[in-house]
Parts: structure tokens; sequence; C-alpha cells
């Protein structure tokens, strides 16, 4: 899927050069973008220490006055501020708001919902409907946009109560470095008085006074003097805590009543859900910059793996161009014809879209939430809360002995902390995982442990939070059982862990610690991640239960990333029926994620409608025994299905190649800094670092659109069959020193689709090797129900 426009786009994400202040390096990587990875090299532990500083100053200083401003509208950012200040930083902020008077009866609730959460003293400044219709008249000439008042106001009211009442700091939420381009981590931009002035708002008070507005009208939008807001600063939670806007709008959700709502010109049900005129935000913004809320929602889920950007490119071409119906409320409270309202955002258009026919799709149904303001109503009736009920398992003493006994000898883990472990037990949630001890690789983020990502570069790095799949875990009561040793940067060279079945063998490699954890009983269940065949592999190797997700199904978020366009999310098991309930706790839910949640619930794509029909793979270049031994069980099962030889369509020969191509690009861009301190860097890695400074940018791109026809030819290929079978190595664990054959590992990550490793086969030295499955892509939950099938024929042990 292409973009709508012939414009310049960044190579990662879906972000146009229409965006405001758009940059982009040498390789054509937009700024949010080189934020969302700058993110993962900070030490937030360090930021956090700064921000406790400043907020224990700002107490200290207040003495009876409150301690800081908490601006807020009720939105998921701002629930999440007040838990951040009030629950943890023990803070007594005045909680102020600008209300644009536009509230939804969604974000009424919100609103009334936290101030009552949180027992936050409130003021609220609301300009009266009609100065609200004329300047959104105005803000539409002025600006390009229909809010400005909410601009202005939002930085106007609370710098004027910060001033009146005496208290120095402002605390926001979210920093501008997050999805925009006007700044990154390491350049953030600068708060002061003008600060919204400059972002958002762009017109002063004095220029939006027109015949109809006076500037009596605009004086609450007055920001106090230089003079007075001397001493006076803001700052953003999220230039001093790692960000997740996700994972936190589950958690305010979850935990305090939060509500989502459906939201015009959106996919995801969170953003702006205070309002219910965002729709003609966006709308204007697409008539604009040619994109709106569904590109800026599809940058994020392809920054987190959720989403490649051919998949991004299909949500915004269907969302971003849609009449909103809030057009409709727009025209009414300005008077203005449609057409008028056209003339005027064709005279706001930029440049590279000054001659662009824009097209303007028709809505298929009205809202789900009505568009139109909502005064007030009780709130009781909508807020439902969950209370987490502690565990309190015994069992825990057991895995703790096991890895005390067995870690010395096998070296799967790279930091654990037995009391740790203890206290998590006694404080874990009830849930499906309830007690259970879950081996983290050690490049996922974990705000109890280091995250040292296999490199002496990074030892003791503590980033001071949670991947969103380590907090998924803790959600559904799992425990973090400590960090698993990871190949350097989750690539190649061979770490200290040892093959269970035989210590002379490789692990495998990249996912060697979790699956060790998982083989030798340390853990039952550990987390992963496959670029190539980092969860295929070691499975296989070391004889567990291995899946590989389809991409675009587990979250990224805080997690280190080597290749955008491969890495992969997983985990290991040793027990099948461990397979989906896992598959669920880590994966993506619900309407946020329109693509792969269409199709997960699609039952004729997830359940078995006929005798499974399966592709039978041989890769030739296996051990003669290891395909003697696929074949044979093949024959075995074969009673039960329909078992098909198949041939891979000829294009899937460059596989490798194109693999070789983005890998080793993206690798030279993400570690360049680390392959400059050579000596503490391996030799197979900085060879690839180097060979990767080789490709062009035209090179790398060529390979990222080979890698989408490919993505497509075999989500073509598998729409034929229910199950692909191959083998997941090419036979036994090989000799630490030896160099691994090639196997079929990577062409299924490289395609995007799921696949697991079935631990059933022994090699004539009695050493574990593994027969493959695989899916179509987003097919995760019929291929996981096709192994509970072979599971309850007696094909597994």
């Amino acid at each position: 899927m292409k973009p709508l426009f012939n414009m310049n786009y960044c190579v990662r994400c879906c972000i146009p050069e229409t965006e405001e202040g758009h940059q982009v390096d040498d390789m054509g990587i937009c700024r949010a973008c080189q934020s969302s990875e700058q993110k993962m090299h900070i030490d937030w532990e360090v930021r956090e220490k700064e921000l406790r500083k400043i907020l224990d100053e700002a107490k200290a200083n207040s003495k009876n006055n409150y301690d800081c401003i908490l601006p807020l509208s009720g939105g998921k950012d701002s629930f999440f501020q007040a838990h951040v200040l009030v629950n943890v930083y023990k803070m007594k902020p005045l909680a102020v708001t600008f209300n644009h008077n536009w509230y939804s009866e969604t974000g009424w609730y919100n609103l009334i919902n936290l101030l009552e959460t949180f027992n936050l003293d409130h003021i609220m400044f609301t300009p009266n409907r009609g100065l609200v219709n004329k300047l959104a008249k105005r803000s539409l000439s002025e600006i390009g946009d229909t809010c400005w008042h909410c601009h202005s106001g939002c930085g106007a009211f609370p710098l004027q109560v910060a001033v009146n009442f005496k208290i120095p700091l402002l605390v926001y939420g979210e920093s501008a470095a997050e999805s925009q381009g006007r700044a990154s981590y390491y350049e953030p931009i600068k708060y002061d008085r003008e600060y919204f002035t400059k972002v958002s708002a762009k017109k002063t008070p004095e220029q939006m006074t027109c015949d109809y507005i006076t500037a009596k009208d605009v004086h609450p939008f007055q920001l106090p003097t230089a003079s007075e807001c001397e001493g006076v600063t803001g700052i953003h939670l999220g230039s001093y805590i790692f960000w997740d806007g996700e994972r936190q709008t589950e958690f305010v959700r979850d935990e305090y009543g939060w509500k989502e709502t459906e939201i015009e010109n959106a996919y995801k049900k969170y953003k702006s859900a205070e309002c219910m005129m965002p729709g003609m935000h966006d709308f204007t913004c697409y008539l604009k910059r040619g994109f709106a809320r569904a590109t800026d929602q599809a940058n994020i889920d392809v920054r987190n793996g959720l989403l490649t950007r051919e998949e991004g490119f299909k949500l915004i071409n269907n969302i971003d161009p849609l009449r909103p119906e809030a057009l409709d409320y727009f025209l009414k409270i300005t008077g203005m014809s449609e057409d008028e309202f056209y003339r005027v955002m064709k005279e706001q258009r930029k440049l590279p879209l000054r001659d662009t026919l824009l097209t303007v799709l028709p809505k298929s149904r009205t809202n789900a939430e009505r568009i139109l303001p909502f005064a007030e109503q009780l709130i009781e009736k909508h807020r439902v809360i969950e209370t987490p009920v502690g565990n309190k398992s015994t069992d825990i003493e057991v895995y703790i002995k096991c890895i005390q006994e067995l870690d010395p000898k096998f070296h799967a883990f790279q930091s654990f902390n037995p009391e740790q472990l203890r206290k998590e037990a006694k404080e874990a949630r009830k849930g499906v995982l309830s007690g259970i001890p879950v081996g983290i690789k050690d490049i996922f983020n974990t705000k109890d442990y280091p995250t040292e990502m296999g490199s002496p570069l990074w030892k003791d790095f503590r980033p001071g939070n949670d991947a969103r799949v380590v907090y998924n875990i803790k959600r559904a009561g799992g425990l973090v059982a400590g960090k698993t040793v990871t190949a350097e940067f989750a690539v190649h060279s061979l770490g200290k862990t040892l093959n269970p079945h035989d210590i002379s063998r490789n692990p495998g490699t990249s996912s060697s610690g979790s699956a060790v954890a998982v083989a030798t009983g340390m853990v039952p269940i550990a987390l992963g991640s496959q670029t190539a065949g980092s969860i295929i592999r070691p499975a296989s190797y070391c004889g567990v239960y291995g899946f590989k997700p389809s991409f675009g199904l587990i979250p990224r978020t805080g997690t280190l990333k080597t290749t955008d366009s491969l890495d992969t999310l997983g985990f290991f098991t040793s027990r099948v029926e461990d397979l989906e309930t896992v598959f669920n706790v880590l994966r993506v839910h619900g309407d946020n994620y329109p693509i792969s949640n269409a199709i997960l619930s699609d039952d004729k794509r997830q359940k078995q409608s006929r005798p499974w029909k399966v592709a039978l793979l041989d890769w030739k270049l296996s051990e003669m025994y290891a395909r003697k031994d696929l074949f044979a069980w093949t024959a075995i099962i074969s009673d039960d299905m329909e078992i098909v030889e198949a041939k891979l369509p000829s294009e899937m020969e460059r596989c490798h190649e194109i693999h070789a191509t983005i890998y080793n690009s993206a690798l030279s861009h993400y570690f360049q800094n680390e392959a400059k301190k050579k000596e503490l860097v391996s030799p197979i890695l900085y060879e690839m670092i180097e060979n990767g400074r080789h490709i062009s940018k035209e090179q790398y791109i060529k390979a990222l659109n080979d890698q989408e026809e490919l993505i497509s030819i075999m989500d073509e290929f598998m729409s034929n069959y229910d199950i692909g079978l191959c083998l997941s190595t090419v036979g036994e664990a090989p000799l630490r020193e030896e160099i691994e054959k090639d196997d079929q590992c990577l062409m299924w990550t490289l395609c995007h689709l799921p696949t697991l490793n079935l631990p059933v086969f022994k090699s004539p030295n009695g050493l574990p090797f593994g027969a493959q499955v695989f899916g179509r892509k987003y097919n995760d939950l019929l291929l996981l129900r096709f192994v509970n099938y072979l599971k309850t024929c007696n094909y597994l042990t």
C-alpha cells in the first residue's frame, strides 16, 4: 500500500515532509523515529533522580502552598500525570483546567472521575459558548485549525493561576519529542511563557481580534508579563520518565476506570477522548498538510513493531480523508458554508500539496458518541473498576532453589535476585499467570534489574522502567524471575549460556538464556525475540516450545531494536497448554489495533472448517537424518489431515540476501556509536556493521520493498493452506565453535509469518531438534489450535 500523496516520507514511519518542523537524517529517518530510539539509550534512572530533585525542591519551597500546578483536561495523560504526582511522589498539586467548552460525555466523566479519584483541589475556566463559536471561525482563517482557543487557553490559564497563586512549577505530561518533529530527547523545546503560542496556538490574542472579536473578548487568553513569570517554569514528565502512552492508557483505564470512546478520524479510542471536536482538528490538518490522526497513530504502531509501514498507509488512506461529522457542527456554529470552509482550507495548504486534489471520503455511519457538547451527567453508572487481588504463592521457592542449583552449571541468567522474586510473589496480582516466574531476555527493559543487552558497553545500565511486555506479564500476575542471557545486542555473538543436553554444543545464540532456563525447568516461561531465527533455533537445540507470533502482535515498546521490519517478540514454554495463554497475555487486543484485531476475530481465518491442509516443505540443505525424521513423522500424522509436498514461490530464493541487506544496514545505523569502541564489540557484530555501512540508502529501501513483495507473495501462498511444516533447524545443535548452517527460520521472519518449534525429534547423538509449523500472517490462533490438535491426538509428548 502506497501513501496518498506524492511527497517525501520518513523511510521508517508514515510521516510526510509537511509535518511541522520535519527533519530527517541521512538515511531519511524522521526525528520522531530517532527519538524513539534515543529512549532506549537514556539512563532513565538518572533522569528520574533529576525529576525527584525538582519535585522535592518544589515541596520544600511551597510551605503551606500547593506544591505545583497540574494542568489537566481529563484525558489519558492527565490521569497518568495525576497518578505520578499524587501517588508516586506524594505531591499536593492544584489542578487547573482550561475548559474548551467542547467536552464530550466521556470526557466530562473522565474529568470528574479524575478529580474525585485523586481528591484534587481544582480551578476551571470556561469561555462562553458564543465566544468559542466566534473564535472557532476566526481560528480557521488564521491558523488553518478550529482550536486556537484551546491551544492558547491551555497555555495561558495555568500560567495565570501559577502567577496569581504564587506556585512556580507547572507539570505537564508527554514530551514534544515523543511523536513530533519539533524536538528530540536530546534537544527538547524549552518551556517558557510563550511555549504554547509557539508550539500550537501560533497567534497571540491581539492577532485574533477582528470586527466580531474584541480585545475584551480575548483578554482571558492573555499571558502574564515576562516579569510576572520570572521564576515560573514548566516541565514535562516525559522528559524524565520513560514514556509509553499506550501502556499508561491501559493502566489508567484498568486501575482507575478511565474510559475510551470512539473518536472521529482515528482508529484508536483514547487520544483527545475529552473532546467532541478532534475530528475537525485532524480533518483541517489533513486538508492543510496531507495527514491527520490516523497517521500519528500508525507511526507509533510502526515504531512499536505493531504494523508494517505499508499496513500503516493502508489504515491512513482509509481514515485520514474521512469527512468528519463534526464538520456539520462547525458549520452550524460559525455560519460558514461548506464551500467557504474548503476555500479557506485551500489557502492554508502547504506547498507540496498546493496543486494536489485532496480526496475527501464520506463516513459510512454516524459516530458512536454524539457530536454535541456535553454539559453534565452522573458518572456512577459508567465507573467499573476491578481491584487487583494479591497472590501469595509458595511455589516460588521451588523455582528459586532450581535456579540456584542449575544456573551455575548452565548460565542461563544474566541477573537473578531471589529476594526480589520473593517480594514480587507477595505483591503479585491475581491473573492467568498468578505466581508464575518468567525469564526475561536481557534486551527488555526491567525496572528492578539492569538491562545490559549482552554488551559490556551497557554493563549495569538500569533504564528504570518495564518494557510493555514485562508490564503485561506483571499485570497478568506473572513474576520477573530475572534477566536471561542474550547474544550481544541480540545478534550472533555466542554468550556464556551452555546447552543443557551437551555443553560442547551451541544453545542457540541470541535467545539462548531463555531457552535453556525453560529447558532445565528453572522457569516454565521465558521471553525471547527473533530477527532471523533467534527463538526457533534455541528452542530446537534445547528441546522446548518456541513461538514467534506474527509481526505486529506483540509491542516492542521498551525493547532493544535492531531492525525495524524484522524484530519480532515471542516466548518459550515447556508445555503446549501454556502457549495460547501466554500469547494472549503478551499480544495487543481490541479495536485500537484494527488490522490485526479484525483478522484475529475472524472465525473463517482462525477456526478449522475442513480437514487440516498442510504444506510440507523440504529444505535440502538439512541433514539427511533430519529430513528422514520429518518425513517419517509426517507419514504418522497424515492419517488425520491432507499433507501436500509444496514448493515455495521462486521469489523466496532471495530471502537470505534481502534479509542480510536489511539487517546489516539497520545494525550499522542503530549501533554506530557502539562501533566506535571497537575493542568492546565482537568481531562478528563489527563485521556486520562494517558491511552495513557500504549499503546505500537506495539498496536499503529496495530491500524493504522486496520484503513487502515477499510478505504479499507468502500471504497469498499461505491462503491456500492452514499450516506450513518444515524443519526448525538443519539438525542437532552444532558445536560451539562451528558456524550455524542456513535454515528456513529467517524466511518466515522476513515474511512476518507466525512460527513455532515443536520439540519432536532426536538426532543419532540423542540431541533434540524440532519440527517447525508456521501459518499465514495473523493466523496465530489457527496455528496454536493446530498444535493443540496435535497434542490431543498424542502426536506431541
